[in-house]
């Protein structure tokens, strides 16, 4: 399940996806909470295979139009919505009672230090 805490080597470490993190990417969040909603999804896999292939394919291509305007704008904008929220980090890691989390979804390999505040 995600996210789920594991223990690593005597620490207890969550892991997750990291795309609830990406608090900024409002577009990007608003897809996500359409794509898990069970009923979209009944309705979503009622569709034949060609047309939820054509879904996902104008998805992807809307996704990448988009960040390709936004990189070609403000590039520190970009940077923001494709990257974790650090507040929603520290949030997430206040929620669970951790210091240590493990994410993907940004694409961005780096270890990252926060600072508690």
């Amino acid at each position: 399940p995600d996210p789920t805490v594991v223990d690593l080597y005597g620490h207890p470490t969550l892991l997750m996806h990291g795309d609830l993190l990406c608090t900024d990417d409002t577009a990007y969040q608003a897809f996500r909470a359409q794509t898990r909603d069970p009923v979209f999804q009944a309705q979503f896999l009622a569709q034949p295979l060609a047309a939820r292939v054509a879904f996902a394919q104008q998805a992807r291509a809307a996704s990448q139009a988009r960040h390709a305007e936004l990189k070609q704008g403000d590039q520190s904008r970009f940077e923001t919505v494709t990257d974790v929220t650090p507040a929603e980090v520290e949030a997430t890691f206040v929620r669970y009672g951790l210091d240590r989390l493990i994410h993907g979804h940004t694409h961005r390999p780096a270890i990252h230090t926060l600072q508690a505040g």
